[in-house]
């Protein structure tokens, strides 16, 4: 490999889009909204993970910034050397049923990846699904991360605060070839990329069927023009947090569907009370205050 070589998502970049918002984990997340899920398998030494993206409705919270489909990633790791077999049960007994799934075909992939699409095709529910089976390559892994860069750059995509989902993504590089080819991988190879390259397959890059270059379905569900509207969400008596660039979000976001208006509020949230006209806000302090005040005593004329 020669030519460029460097860091495609800065620490500044992922700063600025992290909050500490809570997230459920991804057993507790409940229909009827639907996220992207991206998967990528691991055996010996990468690991199984997933990335589950859903929207983020946080435009009652900023009235003053344009509105944009805003998105928020849940990840999950399996320890190493996790069965398989068993990390495609887990996916497929999620109680939220995907919108659209995104998953790994390459090497050791290929069959648990066909065995998940057997097992949700098979549920009771008949929700449409699409399914991405993603033979990964260059020009798909490129797209994909391509597609995260953007959607960091545009103040779309809020991260967690999870360790080792910052650390894969800052940790990333890439090398440019002299034909174009671009390899993007772990810059130490002694560490892990599985749960940045699940972030990667959520972003759904494929290949249209007429071929040319690699989509990424995510960037079109980012479009304002063609992405649903934001869910109607109630105020929430919720602490609320701030990304490092100051998008304000409550610390246990309600998830809106990737692909439409579907909306789960965090358990257990209250709606907040709501708040007076300033003008009776004023009224109502007085009516306080002559109410707390004591009488003044009548003066008594001498003899």
């Amino acid at each position: 490999m020669v030519g460029c070589r460097g860091l495609p998502l800065p620490r500044e970049l992922l700063e600025r889009q992290t909050a500490d918002v809570e997230l459920p984990p991804i057993g507790e997340l409940e229909p009827p909204a639907r996220p992207v899920i991206g998967c990528d398998w691991g055996v010996s030494f990468d690991r199984s993970a997933v990335a589950l993206v859903y929207r983020l409705p946080a435009a009652s919270l900023n009235p003053g910034l344009e509105w944009r489909p805003r998105f928020v990633v849940v990840p999950h790791i399996w320890p190493q050397k996790y069965p398989l077999g068993e990390v495609v049960a887990e996916i497929a007994g999620l109680p939220a049923a995907p919108s659209y799934l995104s998953v790994e075909t390459n090497g050791v992939g290929a069959m648990p990846a066909q065995e998940l699409v057997r097992r949700l095709k098979g549920k009771r529910d008949r929700l449409s699904r699409i399914w991405n089976l993603v033979a990964t390559t260059s020009a798909k892994k490129t797209a994909g991360y391509g597609c995260i860069l953007g959607l960091l750059e545009q103040n779309q995509l809020v991260l967690p605060r999870d360790p080792a989902l910052l650390r894969q993504l800052a940790g990333l590089t890439f090398e440019q070839g002299e034909r174009g080819f671009t390899r993007i991988e772990a810059e130490n190879p002694a560490t892990h990329d599985d749960v940045a390259d699940a972030a990667m397959l959520a972003a759904i890059p494929y290949t249209p069927p007429r071929g040319g270059r690699v989509i990424c379905g995510l960037a079109m569900l980012a479009d304002p023009d063609r992405a649903a509207a934001d869910a109607n969400v109630p105020a929430l008596d919720e602490p609320i947090v701030e990304t490092g660039g100051g998008l304000r979000v409550y610390r246990r976001p309600p998830l809106q569907s990737a692909a439409g208006r579907e909306l789960i509020l965090p358990a257990g949230a209250g709606e907040a009370a709501p708040a007076l006209d300033p003008k009776l806000e004023r009224l109502r302090e007085r009516v306080a205050a002559a109410i707390n005040d004591p009488e003044p005593e009548e003066a008594t004329s001498g003899s």
